[in-house]
């Protein structure tokens, strides 16, 4: 149907023009990184890198060098939109009529919507900009992310539409302290947030007549920003001289606007096994774990990120990852070519409240140009 596919587009072209169209959810202000995704989404105590300064600031203290980000852009979608956003299409454009006339719905078309309904699919893009060398950060990056999904409902269909994207700013410091006997990392970071939303819930009627000024209705919502402030305070303690433990507050005193996001306490533990030195296979090899929000409410399974990296020796530009986040498996890759290099993860998480309740699967890809 030409309406809805003309609304199709616009949501598309949300993901592309995105950068004025910012949402957010008060509930979280994180920059999903491929690194950590491939590593189960353990790195807390791991933090040695420009993501340090997103993650957990004391992080800067382990940088080495000087880290430039010119810029750093990341693409992630899920596998719903990869398996059925097709079918959705040439569903629609099948039952053109019964998207028109509700009632000639037919029961062959309701049962059509069965595979498609309650299934996000979802596509975003991180852009990031960012200078970061030991003990200091700053950097800038927008969370642009567009859901699209159709209810089969109970009279009519309905098509959901969610348009999300922090813009924020961050400057983060670190440093070394003594603390029994040994050099503890300390870091905070300053995050100035920008946040608006999209959110439709369209019925099949309201999108057959979807046109330009429906467009401008929406716009029209987007052009007030919300804007607020949060700070992130994080510290490494090295156990040993292959362990590390992190501990990490997020949002702490965050507010955007007149709503407060909710201060979590994460934790994490890092190891170089001296065992694995022996393997030259494994030689350059770190075991990390994260509880996130250790004293959140629901299933601690679904808080806990189990994960592993290891660098080959004979081809250091090389980097796999493996671990398992939520309980789901993750997978990872990254290749470092000189100003340019590339990440990769493939990982499960959980939507739902319990373990193995509804699994998303999900491709997340980062491309650096820097140093």
């Amino acid at each position: 149907m030409r309406t809805i596919s003309f609304f199709l587009a616009f949501v598309a072209l949300l993901v592309v023009c995105a950068a004025p169209l910012i949402a957010g959810d008060a509930a979280t202000t994180r920059l999903p990184v491929a690194r950590t995704l491939g590593m189960g989404g353990a790195y807390l105590a791991i933090a040695n890198d420009h993501n340090a300064l997103y993650s957990n600031p004391a992080g800067l203290s382990r940088v080495r060098g000087m880290s430039i980000s010119i810029p750093s852009i990341s693409f992630h979608t899920n596998q719903d939109l990869i398996d059925i956003s097709q079918d959705v299409t040439d569903f629609i454009d099948e039952h053109e009529s019964e998207f028109a006339d509700f009632d000639s719905v037919t029961d062959d078309f309701l049962r059509g919507l069965d595979p498609f309904d309650d299934r996000w699919m979802s596509f975003a893009v991180d852009p990031l900009v960012d200078l970061v060398f030991p003990h200091f950060g700053l950097g800038a990056y927008s969370t642009i992310d567009a859901r699209f999904k159709i209810d089969r409902g109970i009279y009519q269909p309905r098509i959901s539409v969610q348009v999300k994207n922090d813009m924020v700013g961050v400057v983060g410091i670190s440093k070394s302290l003594g603390l029994l006997g040994k050099k503890m990392d300390i870091g905070v970071s300053a995050k100035y947030i920008q946040r608006r939303l999209l959110s439709e819930s369209l019925s099949g009627t309201d999108a057959s007549t979807f046109d330009e000024e429906s467009i401008q209705d929406m716009l029209d919502t987007l052009e007030t920003a919300k804007t607020g402030l949060t700070f992130d305070i994080g510290a490494l303690y090295p156990l040993n001289g292959a362990t590390t433990l992190a501990l990490v507050l997020k949002d702490v005193a965050g507010k955007v606007d007149d709503e407060t996001i909710p201060m979590t306490v994460n934790v994490g533990i890092a190891s170089r096994p001296a065992i694995l030195k022996i393997i030259p296979l494994f030689r350059n090899t770190v075991i990390a774990a994260d509880v996130d929000d250790i004293f959140g409410e629901g299933s601690m399974l679904n808080r806990v990120h189990l994960g592993a990296e290891t660098k080959f020796a004979l081809l250091p530009f090389i980097t796999l990852r493996g671990g398992f986040n939520q309980g789901y498996p993750t997978y990872g890759l990254g290749l470092n070519l000189l100003i340019v290099r590339l990440d990769f993860a493939y990982y499960g998480e959980e939507l739902g409240s319990k373990p193995g309740q509804i699994p998303q699967w999900n491709y997340f890809g980062t491309i650096k140009i820097g140093f």
